[in-house]
């Protein structure tokens, strides 16, 4: 599951976000789409007692890069370890939603530079366009795979494997 566009456009929420907080969601996640709305989402899951766990880092990965700056609020490198912490508070009647930020495998993360001038171009067109809410992540995507030559494909093909390897252990 996706937590992305948590604050898509005024006054948008992300109903998985809530659903987070009512202990029904478990979200592997690798990054999150809107840089300059990190901050917001991960405020407004903590707000709701949702936490945010790093798989193997301690900060909130961003997009296609391992480091949005933000951390996260518990890091495991184990997958044992984590699974624990992911069960106990099922197992005490206590369950709320998390998020594992599993961050994009470094051999496949996007080069700094082009990351910012990619995004920050596919953001300021999106805001051109109108396109807001849910329509934002198909266009984003189709913007970074068209600017990046499809770089962006084996990036994301790459955090999908690990992501599915991590959910599947």
């Amino acid at each position: 599951n996706r937590v992305d566009g948590a604050f898509a456009g005024p006054g948008a929420r992300n109903h998985l976000v809530f659903r987070m907080a009512a202990g029904v969601v478990l979200a592997v996640r690798e990054h999150h789409q809107y840089t300059l709305l990190i901050r917001r989402t991960l405020e407004m899951l903590e707000t709701l007692g949702v936490p945010v766990i790093g798989f193997g880092t301690d900060r909130f990965p961003a997009f296609y890069r391992r480091d949005s700056g933000r951390p996260v609020d518990r890091r495991f490198d184990d997958v044992n370890t984590l699974a624990a912490a992911v069960r106990a508070p099922f197992a005490m009647g206590l369950g709320t939603g998390m998020v594992i930020a599993n961050p994009v495998p470094a051999s496949h993360e996007m080069a700094l530079e082009t990351y910012d001038t990619v995004l920050a171009d596919a953001l300021d067109d999106a805001a051109r366009a109108g396109i807001r809410g849910r329509d934002v992540t198909p266009f984003l995507l189709e913007r970074l795979r068209d600017r990046t030559g499809g770089a962006s494909i084996v990036s994301n093909t790459a955090l999908l494997r690990a992501n599915a390897r991590l959910g599947g252990e």
